[in-house]
């Protein structure tokens, strides 16, 4: 489909999930924390960033589902989304790409390079992606260090990213700087150091975060897979590049390549946001124009040879969900068949009513199942990729996958399949355009790989598809002898973490793009009091009890949905451990109306997503829908709400797929540690102790229908609900369709507050948990926060942590245990403030050798910030940069229904928006100091060390699992 795009995101995982490090990102997966909270929705796009594993968000698509018919306003204003791009090319060779956006006075300035992996050979596989580190390490004019610091003192959020066709840098900062960030990116174009000392060190972080890819089986099968595929073209390695390679490489080796590829004629600027067209074209003029042409780099020339035979490799590894993968060739992105090529990806895996996700998943053989039609500047590979269940195996995924392959081949979809698959794609461009980076993100992946103008033409070719057509690319491209074939074998011991999808981009950083705070508030707008707009949302009471929020935002024709229910795992007591996790996973497998089948396809035809994640002390509403669709969006909120049949067959359909991810934690050393810590802080019995898999395990089996139907009889009602409206809809209308929703449905009897008690005190300790077969050590360190979100010192305790470990750059952790001594790819702490008290954490990755002096640095920093608090320069840039960002996310609607869902959960009131800058900016050192010496209390703390962890020993504290 789209090149690399945020079109491209999740590799179309149909259960939702994230893959493997080695696409954009390298976030490694996230366990759910026994808290469920809402992230600002600018923590959540930039630290689960641009994916990386084998789901990429370079193609946020997943589940994308468009509506049988669309209104015909929302049909010609989506007709060519990207028509209004202004393209200007300078003397020396560089295009410049504009777009205004006048939502808010926010800009994103982002800089593509042509080059990526594709552009490297044996020897100096991964120079693209090492080089992006590099150019963070400053130039004469903005030494090391500086360009973070410039760009959180002004409440920015900055990030790079590498893939198998380009490179790009981005900044998303108020309007204002624009002139600033576009210096700086011309500053680095050719002013880059790169000396042997910062290349040795940076090579540190990058070993580090080759280790933490090793741990992931599905990244070893994506490269395996590509390996075996490609046996002539770069394709075949992966964009982080092979070790032996990265650590042989020679600094004139990279800065070679860094003279020969960042260069105007092979760069791109993008600017994307509120500004003046010509204005913004004369200030790239400025900053680029005395930039000299230079000779444009070699093209890569080879060609892969054409397959003539079918291909198969095996993987084994430590593990107990088989899983398989298999690619076909296709053609390059600029050829005619690509769009039929993405509605075939869209048909076998577009959403529940898929075809691979009705024969894999629903049947009881996976736990995910994917498509992705990698569309790149050279010909490249069609991926379909599965996770088995517990006791199903790879060859009988493989089996059902290439039955429905044969099954398209043979007969052609049917018209309203095709139809919906492409209204899907369309949805997709509609709603990039809630979002600067991620209209940057399109515009810029496809002028570099298959041009501008397929960009324009691309929804007009995606309309043209028929029926006939992906049954003929199916037959042409998805051939066994051209096809690849790879198995993963586990031989036992930890289990793997579910797939989603293929890695794309290679991203710099895990996440320095945001601080690690409020988990209550979302994402995009401007920096500073004086230029904030003023968010007047209006707010309604039914009269059961249900509290509705609504904010007219005509931007962009789509409304994002944020909401909570106050039913949560804290009500389990009398009922068997997971009663609400699946209940919740059941309130869209089928109503008194529709079957579990019939629901999912109503909200698909929608081209809208509507989700329910279940947690502690609520379950979130997440959902999207176009404008004019929340009238019937609204319904089957309420049909799933209020009339869920639960049944038999669906109960088990539900609790196979909820053992497997279970099954999947026990190899995520990331899961691992957090649940340990979580039961070795918390004690049975309190909210937060999520206990251990097997008694989780024995509360999946144990629960049946009438807990079910008792626990949402209960606990789901219109009282302590909260819904959020942020979008292309009057408040009278929506209050309207809301009204006619749920104003029948009755109050629950077992209504109460949300209550957690504070937990008794635990002795320090370490726990060592050893993981067979893992290369990298993860290290998870925390203690009771002592902190909710509504004590007067969050708002002190949160400029305290950023300073402390908000930012794997630019805090103390980052730079002592990263910048300095290169030890860690990422590290960071955060508070889990909420309506309880949740622990203080840090966590990091490291390579064995360097555990326990990463841990000893952890204790010293901690224990400085403890002592001696943090500075007045640190806590006056903690305080722009954490109103800053938090002013982006006013933005887009999604980060304000984020934004207002917290305001009302965690009862901060509807003047939270006007009034977070200066509750953040009025705090002074002296109360940051006092709550760190207040809320550090490291005597108090569990350390828990897991993945490989030989020869780990702090004193013989550790006690082993």
């Amino acid at each position: 489909m789209i090149p690399d795009s945020p079109l491209r995101g999740k590799g179309r995982c149909t259960m939702g999930h994230t893959g493997p490090k080695g696409t954009e990102g390298c976030l490694p997966m996230r366990p759910r924390w026994s808290t469920i909270r809402r992230k600002e929705p600018l923590l959540i796009r930039f630290q689960e960033g641009e994916p990386s594993r084998m789901t990429t968000k370079i193609k946020p698509l997943l589940p994308i589902i468009l509506a049988l018919a669309l209104a015909s306003s929302l049909a010609a204003a989506a007709a060519v989304p990207y028509a209004d791009i202004r393209e200007t090319r300078l003397e020396n060779g560089l295009t410049i790409l504009t777009r205004e956006v006048r939502a808010a006075p926010v800009v994103c300035v982002s800089i593509f390079y042509g080059v990526g992996s594709r552009n490297e050979y044996t020897g100096i596989t991964g120079a693209s992606h090492l080089l992006e580190h590099m150019l963070f390490k400053g130039t004469e004019k903005f030494p090391k260090g500086s360009i973070e610091t410039l760009v959180r003192q002004r409440g920015g959020v900055s990030n790079a990213a590498t893939s198998t066709d380009f490179t790009y840098y981005w900044h998303l900062i108020q309007s204002d700087y624009l002139d600033l960030m576009l210096e700086i990116e011309a500053d680095r174009m050719r002013g880059a150091l790169i000396s042997p000392e910062d290349l040795s060190s940076e090579m540190v972080v990058v070993r580090s975060e080759l280790e933490g890819r090793e741990n992931s089986p599905d990244t070893l099968l994506y490269d395996l897979v590509n390996a075996t595929a490609f046996t002539a073209h770069p394709y075949q390695w992966p964009i982080i590049g092979w070790r032996s390679d990265v650590e042989g490489m020679s600094r004139d080796q990279i800065y070679a390549h860094y003279r020969a590829h960042y260069i105007p004629g092979n760069a791109t600027v993008v600017l994307v946001g509120d500004f003046d067209t010509d204005e913004a074209v004369e200030a790239v003029r400025k900053h680029f124009g005395g930039i000299p042409a230079s000779p444009l780099p070699p093209p890569v020339h080879t060609v892969e040879p054409a397959q003539r035979g079918e291909r198969r490799a095996k993987l084994e590894g430590e593990g107990s969900l088989e899983r398989v993968l298999v690619a076909w060739r296709i053609p390059e992105g600029t050829h005619e068949d690509i769009p039929a090529l993405d509605v075939l990806e869209q048909v076998l895996s577009g959403g529940r009513s898929s075809r691979l996700h009705q024969a894999l998943v629903e049947s009881g053989l996976a736990t995910a199942v994917w498509a992705y039609s990698a569309s790149r500047k050279d010909p490249s590979l069609f991926y379909i990729g599965a996770t088995a269940q517990q006791g199903r195996t790879a060859r009988e995924l493989e089996d059902a996958i290439l039955q429905e392959i044969r099954r398209i081949q043979e007969e052609k979809p049917s018209a309203e399949e095709t139809a919906r698959a492409i209204r899907q794609i369309r949805a997709a461009f509609i709603f990039t355009g809630d979002d600067l980076r991620a209209q940057a993100r399109v515009i810029g992946s496809f002028a570099v790989t298959t041009g501008l103008e397929k960009l324009k033409s691309y929804l007009p070719a995606i309309e043209k598809v028929t029926p006939a057509d992906v049954s003929r690319v199916a037959r042409t491209y998805l051939m066994r002898q051209a096809m690849t074939a790879g198995h993963f074998l586990p031989t036992g011991g930890t289990r793997p973490e579910a797939p989603a999808g293929p890695p794309q981009m290679q991203q710099h950083y895990r996440s320095d793009a945001a601080p690690a705070v409020e988990d209550t508030t979302p994402p995009p707008a401007s920096s500073g009091a004086s230029s904030a707009r003023k968010i007047r949302p209006s707010r309604f009471e039914l009269e059961n009890g249900l509290t509705l929020i609504v904010l007219d935002n005509p931007a962009n024709p789509s409304i994002s949905i944020a909401g909570r229910l106050n039913a949560g795992s804290w009500l389990e007591e009398g009922f068997p451990r997971g009663t609400s996790r699946l209940m919740t996973e059941m309130l869209t497998r089928g109503s008194a109306k529709r079957s579990s089948l019939e629901f999912a396809t109503a909200v698909e035809d929608l081209g809208a997503s509507l989700s329910f994640s279940a947690g502690v002390e609520g379950t979130l509403i997440s959902g999207k829908c176009l404008a004019g669709d929340f009238r019937r969006w609204a319904g089957l909120l309420a049909e799933a709400l209020r009339e869920p049949v639960f049944d038999a067959e669906e109960l088990e359909k539900a609790r196979r797929v909820a053992l497997s991810r279970l099954d999947a934690q026990k190899e995520s050393p990331a899961a691992v540690a957090e649940r340990a810590l979580m039961n070795a802080l918390y004690p049975g019995g309190h909210p937060y102790h999520p206990g251990t898999l097997e008694e989780e395990r024995e509360g999946l089996l144990a629960v049946q229908q009438p807990h079910l139907r008792d626990f949402h009889r209960r606990f789901v009602g219109p009282r302590g609900t909260v819904l959020v409206v942020v979008g292309d809809i009057r408040p009278e209308e929506c209050l309207h369709a809301v009204r006619e929703a749920f104003s029948e449905w009755e109050p629950q009897p077992g209504y109460r507050k949300v209550e957690i008690p504070d937990p008794p005190p635990v002795p320090s300790r370490t726990i060592v948990i050893p993981l067979p077969g893992k290369t990298e050590t993860t290290i998870l360190w925390g203690w009771h926060g002592r902190l909710k979100r509504s004590d007067p010192d969050y708002y002190a305790a949160t400029v305290m942590n950023d300073i402390l470990g908000g930012s794997v750059l630019s805090s103390r952790l980052g730079k002592s245990i990263r910048g300095e001594s290169g030890l860690v790819y990422d590290v960071r702490s955060s508070f889990r403030a909420t309506l309880g008290a949740g622990p203080w954490s840090a966590s990091l990755g490291v390579n064995p050798a360097n555990a326990a002096q990463a841990v000893r640095q952890l204790r010293e920093e901690v224990e400085r910030m403890r002592t001696e608090g943090p500075t007045q320069q640190e806590v006056e840039e903690a305080r722009r940069f954490i109103t800053g960002v938090l002013s982006l996310r006013l933005a887009s609607n999604d980060g304000i229904a984020g934004f207002l869902e917290a305001s009302e959960t965690y009862g901060l009131g509807m003047r939270y928006l006007e009034e977070f800058r200066s509750l953040y900016g009025g705090v002074t050192r002296e109360q940051a100091a006092e709550a760190a010496r207040r809320l550090l209390t490291p005597g108090e703390a569990v350390l828990v060390v897991t993945g490989a962890t030989e020869g780990f020993d702090e004193g013989n504290r550790s006690e082993r699992n």
